[in-house]
């Protein structure tokens, strides 16, 4: 992972849904700066990205935990 910051194997998944985020951004921006969309349609674009986004973040904690939890040294019992 050293060396590697974008598509390394321990956060593959997480790069490639925040591209997937970029690219629902960047075509909201496209339909709003070229007027080829509509308010309701931008609205859903955008609604659609940040669900993703939080997903995401969700999906980004949940590995966060799991590892913390795989640190916790055991307690050992006398």
């Amino acid at each position: 992972m050293f060396g590697q910051y974008l598509l390394a194997p321990a956060f593959f998944w997480e790069d490639m849904v925040s591209f997937a985020v970029i690219f629902l951004h960047t075509l909201y921006l496209y339909g709003l700066f070229t007027g080829m969309m509509g308010p309701e349609s931008l609205m859903w674009l955008a609604i659609a990205a940040y669900f993703i986004y939080v997903l995401n973040a969700a999906q980004f904690l949940l590995k966060l935990r799991a590892a913390r939890l795989d640190m916790t040294p055991e307690v050992q019992h006398a």
